[in-house]
Order: C-alpha cells, then structure tokens, then sequence
C-alpha cells in the first residue's frame, strides 16, 4: 500500500512539473539516422528500409509528444542506410563506428545527422545501449525510443526504483 501511494505521488509531482512549465524556449532537433547492419555469420535483414523508416517517424512522433514539444526528431525512409556487413561486437561504440565507416565508404554522408542508430540481430547481454551520439539496437521500436531517451538526459532510472515482482501500470 505504501508503495503504490508514494508511486502516486511521484507520478503526481512528475506530472505537476512537466505539464506546469518545462518548456523549452526553443524545442531542440535531432536528425536521426538508421544504420541497418548484419554479421558475416548471419546475413538476415530484420527490417526493410520502408519499416524501419516508418520506426524512427513514430519515435520521434513519440518523444515530440512525450517532451511536449521539447524534442524534434527528424527522420524517416530517406534516413535508413545499409544493410552494412560489420564484425560481431558486443561494444556499441565499436558498432556504431564499425555502421559509420561502411556507410561511409559506400558513400553516405552522415555529416548532417546528430544521432546515429545501428539496428541489428545483436547478440549481446543487453537489447540496446547507448553512447554518446548513437543508440545501438535490436530492431525494436520501444527499445530504440527508451535508448534515444537517456541521449535526451533521461538518467538509469531503472537502478533507482525497485518496482518488486508487480508493474505499475
């Protein structure tokens, strides 16, 4: 019971702070890219471009709604690149410089875009990871959205909040 009244209250001050007044004075915009890589090992395309486009238009139509406004994310077909044959890491950094250099040697510029998502069948300990400037994933909506949230400055909440066996809905 005292769990789900200061889970209550948390969700009530949260609320009263965001919708009473965090507004940015000028919202902020990203461009995204979708990197679509693969492994030599495994060579199976997860999304097509058309998807993954569409993807990264409903995370940004997403966190536009969810910043009220704050966040801009620009990005859709035109911004999916690959699919990129690149070595199997675990280390997003690695991955992430690994899409950057494929992609720039078969000619993207990738100058413009703030944000760099290599999306792959990962086979790692995690779903998704982020670094400053990129979100490696598995092909996942909610996880590329919830990765792209701590580039926002979204903190590790989930190290801090002990839900218990039960969600919260």
């Amino acid at each position: 019971m005292i769990k789900k009244y200061l889970f209550s209250v948390l969700v009530i001050v949260f609320s009263f702070v965001f919708v009473n007044g965090v507004q940015a004075a000028e919202p902020t915009t990203y461009k995204a890219a979708i990197l679509m890589v693969n492994f030599p090992d495994n060579l199976t395309h997860i999304w097509s471009m058309q998807t993954a486009g569409n993807t990264l238009t409903e995370i940004g139509n997403f966190h536009n709604e969810n910043s009220y406004g704050n966040v801009i994310i620009e990005g859709g077909v035109a911004d999916v690149y690959g699919v990129y044959t690149i070595s199997r890491t675990c280390d997003a950094s690695g991955i992430t410089a690994q899409a950057r250099d494929a992609a720039m040697l078969a000619g993207v510029d990738l100058s413009s875009y703030d944000i760099l998502i290599p999306v792959g069948s990962f086979d790692c300990n995690w779903k998704g990871v982020y670094v400053p400037g990129a979100v490696a994933a598995i092909p996942n909506k909610q996880v590329i959205a919830h990765e792209m949230a701590h580039l926002f400055g979204l903190s590790s909440h989930a190290n801090f909040l002990n839900c218990g066996l039960v969600p919260l809905a």
